[in-house]
């Protein structure tokens, strides 16, 4: 069963790890300090967040009526 899974399908070929392409380097670059939620956030900035988004979606409610 070489190169091939328990349920007999191929195993995909291995991949190499390659430099990264200026591209990717300037999207690396670009994401550097931004807010990206990975599960590391506390819960007392999460309750702050869902509090502002609550009044947030409140105003927008109240200024849809007024078009």
């Amino acid at each position: 069963m070489l190169g091939r899974n328990l349920s007999g399908g191929k195993l995909p070929k291995p991949t190499f790890l390659t430099m990264p392409t200026n591209y990717e380097l300037a999207m690396l670059r670009a994401l550097q300090g931004k807010q990206m939620y990975q599960g590391t956030v506390t819960a007392k900035v999460k309750a702050v967040r869902r509090r502002l988004n609550r009044m947030a979606k409140a105003s927008r409610k109240v200024n849809r009526g007024r078009r």
